[in-house]
């Protein structure tokens, strides 16, 4: 009898160990199964990543030449970082008076303004007083618009101006902000 109890003993213990060692199986079996579907979730969130990665690289040379061609066309737009803001300064307002006299405007006073006391680095700004007929008028504007580098109308006020005795044309009093800017550095 007490041989047969301990053969029913060791059964107990034999069974728990292997019921013991076949939950141990099963969790690491749902563990391995929990991280296989985790993986293929993250893999079929990857797909359209690598998709539109495809997309960019195929295309990548072309985004290359259009920012190249956009860097030169703003370079074509601005004066060059390494000029002195005084040079551009002195530029401009050749230009401002350049672009005056060949719209046939009188010319009164042009004045080159301090725009980094403002601080607006990089920019220089220029203002015309300047009498003229109103088809000189525009195409003193009309200059301005085709100038390189770009020149930008900040202030434009217009007034009539004193008509003499006996001058049939109407003339207009000018006063223009002009403004341009240099490349950052």
């Amino acid at each position: 009898m007490l041989f047969g109890r301990g053969k029913k003993r060791s059964e107990v213990i034999l069974t728990a160990a292997l019921l013991m060692v076949a939950v141990l199986v099963l969790m690491i079996g749902a563990a391995a199964v929990g991280s296989y579907q985790s993986y293929v979730a993250k893999i079929d969130r990857l797909e359209p990543r690598l998709a539109r990665l495809k997309g960019l690289e195929s295309v990548q040379a072309r985004v290359l030449s259009a920012e190249e061609q956009m860097a030169r066309h703003l370079d074509s737009l601005v004066y060059p970082a390494q000029q002195e803001l005084s040079v551009v300064q002195a530029n401009l307002q050749q230009t401002v008076r350049s672009l005056a006299d060949r719209a046939e405007v009188s010319i009164s006073g042009t004045q080159i303004l301090n725009e980094a006391a403002r601080g607006k680095q990089g920019r220089a700004s220029v203002k015309l007083t300047a009498t003229a007929a109103a088809e000189g008028v525009q195409r003193l504007l009309d200059g301005i618009l085709s100038a390189r580098p770009i020149l930008l109308i900040e202030r434009l006020e217009i007034t009539p101006a004193r008509v003499r005795r006996g001058d049939l044309t109407q003339n207009v009093q000018l006063e223009l902000t002009v403004s341009t800017f240099k490349a950052a550095s």
